[in-house]
């Protein structure tokens, strides 16, 4: 839980500088600090600082067409809330999705015999 709550302060941090750039800042941090999650997910061994180094790392990579997905995809699953508020349920988790799929071709996982 230390690293977790680590992670948070320093994202909090992060997106609180890119706000004090006039609200610009944020749209540069939003692919990178969306990637964290999928490094602390399938990286338990790198410390705080590593996995927000290595999220940007990846992120600047495909900068535009990451961040068009996480708007598409963040758009999309908005759509539960339309929906009579209970499919949220379902469509929440489409916005992870991209992530997922970005962190496998950039990074990928170790194949276990």
């Amino acid at each position: 839980m230390g690293k977790v709550f680590t992670i948070a302060l320093l994202m909090l941090g992060l997106s609180f500088l890119g706000m004090l750039a006039c609200g610009i800042g944020i749209f540069y941090l939003i692919e990178p600090l969306s990637l964290v999650a999928a490094f602390l997910a399938f990286n338990e061994e790198l410390s705080a600082m590593e996995i927000v180094k290595a999220s940007f790392t990846l992120g600047n990579r495909n900068w535009l067409v990451i961040f068009g997905l996480v708007i598409i995809m963040g758009i999309l699953a908005e759509f539960g809330i339309i929906l009579c508020c209970v499919e949220i349920l379902f469509t929440a988790m489409l916005s992870k999705v991209p992530m997922y799929f970005i962190y496998k071709d950039g990074v990928g996982f170790e194949d276990e015999a």
